[in-house]
C-alpha cells in the first residue's frame, strides 16, 4: 500500500465539492458570474481540520460567525485561491472559501475560511 492508499483509506474521512465563478452571457449580451459545481471536483476524499474556532461578532446589526480551517486533499487535484467548496465532516456541511493551496508530493493543503451569518 503506498502513501496515497493510506492517506485515503485512513485520513481522508471527509469529502469536498468545489464550485468555481464562471462568466456566462444573458440574453441580452451582458457578461454575469455564476457560481457553478466543477463536475471533475466532486467528493473529493479529504480531512477538515480547525485551524481557529468559531467566533461570533456582534455588529451593529448582525451576528457573523467566522472560523479558519485547514483541508487537505491529494496533490492531483486543481484548487484555486478564491474556489468555493463545501466539506462534509461527520455529516455535517462547511461551505468555506479557498486561499492558495500548498502543494507537497503526496498530499496538499488547503487553507479555508468560513464566514456567514449567524
Amino acid at each position: 500500500m503506498n502513501l496515497n492508499q493510506i492517506n485515503q483509506r485512513f485520513m481522508f474521512q471527509d469529502s469536498l465539492s468545489v464550485f468555481r465563478y464562471t462568466v456566462t452571457e444573458d440574453e441580452d449580451g451582458t457578461n454575469k458570474r455564476e457560481l457553478k459545481a466543477v463536475s471533475e471536483l466532486a467528493d473529493i476524499p479529504c480531512k477538515l481540520d480547525i485551524k481557529k474556532a468559531d467566533e461570533a461578532k456582534l455588529p451593529e446589526t448582525i451576528n457573523i460567525i467566522s472560523a479558519t480551517f485547514t483541508v487537505f486533499a491529494g496533490p492531483e487535484h486543481s484548487i484555486l485561491a478564491g474556489d468555493h467548496f463545501v466539506v462534509m465532516h461527520q455529516g455535517r456541511s462547511y461551505s468555506l472559501t479557498a486561499a492558495s493551496p500548498i502543494l507537497y508530493l503526496h498530499h496538499q493543503e488547503i487553507p479555508a475560511e468560513l464566514e456567514q451569518l449567524a
